[in-house]
């Protein structure tokens, strides 16, 4: 089963919150519009609202929710969760720089990226059997060129899918690719041993 949060992404009134209440996200970064039209821009301002920055208490409060989607799939019979931390839903804006420039513990700072990842991960492993898989699904697009001057992007990747394997808590790593704001999609399924 794949758990989720679509963060900034959320869209007004089929979002799962009020209508016109802004959606949480790391930082107070509206998804950009890809539309030249005006009419584009207006759909689009009214899907897309911005979003507001999450305290450190709604960090916690998603990490409770993804911790009780796990329990609540292992209890239902499925043999595992994979993590969406891809296509821009909010566990792949905490790690890409375009959507997070918090400056606290969960920035993008190389030390911070993956926390939020890594609080849940280890929380599930902790609170389901040992035998129940936990996969991430990760988003090779947040490190290619998107607007960002980035010349170390390739190298956070391989950090990034480096220490996620050394975790030694995640049975697999699905490399894909788009957002909303670039949304070509690409899959390859990637074993944490073939990172060593």
């Amino acid at each position: 089963m794949q758990l989720s949060h679509a963060g900034r992404q959320s869209l007004n009134l089929i979002g799962g919150r009020p209508p016109f209440q802004p959606p949480l996200a790391p930082s107070p970064i509206r998804v950009a519009s890809n539309g030249s039209g005006w009419i584009s821009k207006v759909i689009h301002s009214f899907a897309f609202q911005q979003p507001i920055e999450m305290s450190v208490k709604d960090i916690d409060d998603v990490v409770e929710a993804f911790i009780k989607g796990a329990r609540v799939a292992s209890e239902a019979g499925f043999d595992g969760v994979q993590l969406h931390a891809a296509h821009g839903y909010l566990l792949a804006q905490f790690i890409s720089i375009k959507s997070n420039t918090r400056e606290d513990s969960y920035s993008c700072h190389p030390n911070n990226a993956l926390r939020l990842l890594y609080r849940i991960v280890s929380a599930i492993r902790s609170s389901t059997s040992e035998d129940f898989v936990i996969g991430i699904k990760l988003n090779a697009a947040d490190y290619v060129a998107h607007g960002h001057d980035d010349p170390n992007a390739y190298g956070r990747v391989l950090v990034h899918f480096k220490s996620i394997a050394q975790w030694g808590l995640v049975d697999f790593i699905e490399v894909s690719g788009g957002d909303y704001e670039k949304p070509g999609i690409v899959a390859h399924v990637l074993l944490p041993a073939e990172l060593d």
